[in-house]
């Protein structure tokens, strides 16, 4: 029996945390089993043929009583530029890669990076160590340089179960 893999790539906001990430994988048979590699190796190669990436999304954090909102703005444009930009209260984080220079600066925490930027984005970890309040930023970071199968967010995506297609709330 001749199993046939369909991803659908919902709109993958950078600012939804890693839980949220859905990814649906649905077979034209019977059979169970597919593969997290499969579907991983999917999402790599179509965000690795991208030539430009950008999204602006909105993101809400709410611990305890307190909420606080921020705007995440993520832009890519091969061979190497970069952008990744959050601003809200606290959460204040800028990576950027203009061809020559990646600067990741975070003025909440007076820590400012400049090194020589990456000949090309893919294969490159532009976000590096910069701790980023935002799972998904990196997730897509990772897709763009076509590092999803790389550390261990990698490793996660691969071993996870693949399952589909569930309902997700009136969907």
């Amino acid at each position: 029996m001749k199993t046939h893999l369909s991803v659908r790539l919902l709109p993958l906001i950078p600012g939804a945390s890693f839980a949220a990430l859905i990814l649906l994988a649905t077979t034209a048979s019977t059979q169970t089993g597919t593969q997290a590699l499969s579907v991983v190796n999917r999402i790599n190669s179509a965000y690795r043929s991208f030539r430009s990436y950008y999204d602006v999304s909105k993101i809400t954090k709410i611990a305890g009583k307190k909420e606080t909102t921020a705007t995440l703005t993520l832009a890519m444009q091969k061979p190497n530029r970069y952008l990744l930009e959050l601003k809200g209260e606290s959460l204040n984080t800028s990576i950027l890669s203009n061809g020559d220079t990646l600067i990741a600066l975070r003025p909440d925490r007076k820590a400012y990076t400049k090194t020589k930027a990456p000949q090309q984005v893919i294969g490159s970890d532009m976000i590096g160590n910069v701790d980023i309040p935002s799972p998904g930023a990196k997730l897509i970071s990772l897709f763009l340089a076509a590092n999803g199968r790389e550390g261990e967010l990698g490793k996660m995506l691969q071993n996870a179960k693949v399952t589909g297609p569930q309902a997700f709330g009136s969907k």
